[in-house]
């Protein structure tokens, strides 16, 4: 789920707060099985184009604090829950088809770095981010 908030200047730059959440069973990720809670809360930009229009592209960058908490088994099968927090970067490009003048649906992909953190069984301490993260979003969007 994502919740973002921001306010748009005449011609179409918007900064904003944005929140993250995912829970995740039984996914694949850099090869381990785990179930995975995520949160990210930071700022956003954006750039709206085609703005007259009820189409309306846009890009965006974003920089939050994220953290997640993964679920692996370790080399005896034992579960360990891992907590890792830090800051997390993401390119954004989205598209919003306006039904209305305030409802409409908004569509976006996101590649995402730093956000999700996972140990390896070889080396417990290592620290060091999850490759970049691909995201899709479809679902309602308002505007005021």
């Amino acid at each position: 789920m994502q919740v973002y908030v921001g306010a748009e200047t005449p011609f179409g730059l918007s900064l904003g707060v944005v929140g993250e959440g995912a829970e995740t069973w039984g996914a694949t990720i850099q090869g381990q099985q785990l179930q995975l809670d995520y949160q990210s809360l930071g700022l956003e930009l954006r750039l709206r184009f085609l703005r007259d229009g009820g189409v309306n592209p846009w890009v965006g960058l974003r920089v939050a604090q994220s953290r997640s908490t993964p679920l692996t088994l370790d080399d005896l099968g034992s579960p360990r829950r891992m907590l890792h927090a830090g800051l997390s970067t993401a390119v954004r490009l989205g598209l919003d088809t306006w039904l209305g003048e305030h409802l409409g649906i908004s569509a976006s992909t996101a590649w995402q770095w730093c956000d999700v953190r996972v140990d390896s069984t070889a080396s417990p301490t290592l620290d060091a981010c999850a490759k970049p993260l691909h995201s899709i979003l479809l679902g309602p969007t308002l505007r005021f």
